[in-house]
């Protein structure tokens, strides 16, 4: 699935109209960094899938900051808190990203290397996860 739901067990209304109940979850979207830019205003509480290429990490205390670019050329300053995670990272190398976009900053939950050929796949998922979410958001429009 481009888009997938993990559900938390708990029921709720679902909106669109459906009468019906469905499970609520949280969201995971993949993306690159220009569409989750585009999509943390729409959808607030979403979590983001991203591959990118780590430019820089600088360390201060239990903040780190890492410097992100993906295979469009967009760049992405982001934070991440799990020191253990970051002292093992790699510069030029490519890793896959789960983290939230709030108020512009973006904040890394979970960061894992990644093949350069699994990178390379990345870009017709994004491109397939972007046309599935224009969709689905001109159908929630139009309800």
């Amino acid at each position: 699935a481009v888009v997938s739901t993990q559900s938390t067990g708990k029921k709720g209304k679902s909106g669109g109209g459906n009468s019906g109940e469905e499970p609520v979850g949280q969201r995971v979207i993949t993306t690159r960094i220009s569409g989750m830019r585009h999509w943390s205003a729409q959808f607030p509480e979403t979590l983001f899938e991203i591959f990118v290429c780590l430019s820089s990490l600088e360390s201060l205390g239990i903040k780190n900051t890492l410097r992100l670019k993906d295979s469009e050329g967009s760049t992405l300053e982001a934070t991440m808190y799990n020191l253990s995670s970051a002292t093992a990272l790699l510069s030029s190398h490519y890793y896959r990203v789960v983290g939230k976009m709030t108020n512009g900053r973006f904040t890394v939950f979970k960061i894992t290397q990644v093949p350069y050929i699994e990178s390379s796949k990345f870009d017709a998922l994004a491109k397939k996860c972007e046309i599935t979410l224009s969709r689905l958001f001109l159908q929630r429009n139009e309800t």
